[in-house]
């Protein structure tokens, strides 16, 4: 497995952190959850370089037991921590260079611990993200989702996998799916801006329980809807 991430052309910007990441590392492997979700990013086939961080060591995974020690800088961080622990972590990621990550924890507070950090976050409480394209399965799933066009993006995590359960023997097949979580920082808007460009995209769903930023969201909208 490489342990350097190879270098990008250019200054990659969010959304490509988020959703087409070169590499991924996770962060509080060691939990339940972060076993879990573990298991079904090494399912997923995601080929880029991956990392844990732990206290113990994992099976088949790049592991180390602090963030300062990730053998590159992720594009993507997931964290499965402790919610006590989570401030502490992404003030570790920023100071490791690490710029986009997903909060699976609920955590209080976040979009603060966020820009302290200066790390930009989905959550608190994510689903995660799943992109089956790229083989990328960073999410709190039990089934892994099928390819194909359609994006889901919601804020509840048990209904991003109760739609999985459907479609799976449905032959549904995304391109997407991203929990919003808490919306605490990284909202909708940012997110229909990606979709609404990918060409492996057509249909969007929507579940929203707050809009943080309405103007944003609906100028977002507008535009997705003419695309897709």
């Amino acid at each position: 497995m490489p342990l350097l991430k190879p270098p990008r052309q250019g200054n990659p910007n969010l959304p490509e952190l988020l959703f087409r990441p070169r590499s991924v590392a996770l962060v509080g492997a060691g939990t339940v959850l972060g076993a879990h979700v573990l298991r079904n990013i090494a399912a997923g086939g995601f080929a880029g370089p991956k990392a844990a961080v732990a206290d113990e060591a994992l099976a088949g995974v790049e592991h180390v037991r602090h963030i300062a020690g990730l053998p590159f800088i992720p594009d993507l961080t997931v964290i499965a921590s402790e919610p006590d622990a989570v401030a502490a972590d992404l003030a570790a990621l920023g100071a490791r260079g690490g710029k986009a990550a997903v909060v699976l924890s609920r955590v209080p507070d976040l979009a603060r611990l966020a820009r302290s950090a200066g790390v930009r976050v989905l959550g608190a409480g994510s689903f995660g993200i799943a992109v089956p394209a790229i083989g990328l399965l960073a999410a709190n799933t039990h089934l892994a989702p099928l390819a194909g066009r359609v994006a889901l993006v919601s804020q509840s995590a048990t209904l991003c996998r109760a739609v999985i359960d459907w479609a799976a023997p449905n032959g549904v097949g995304f391109s997407h799916i991203v929990g919003i979580g808490g919306n605490e920082d990284i909202g909708f808007s940012l997110v229909l801006d990606w979709l609404a460009r990918d060409p492996g995209t057509g249909p969007i769903l929507l579940d929203i329980r707050r809009l943080k930023d309405p103007r944003a969201f609906l100028s977002a909208a507008r535009a997705a809807a003419r695309l897709r």
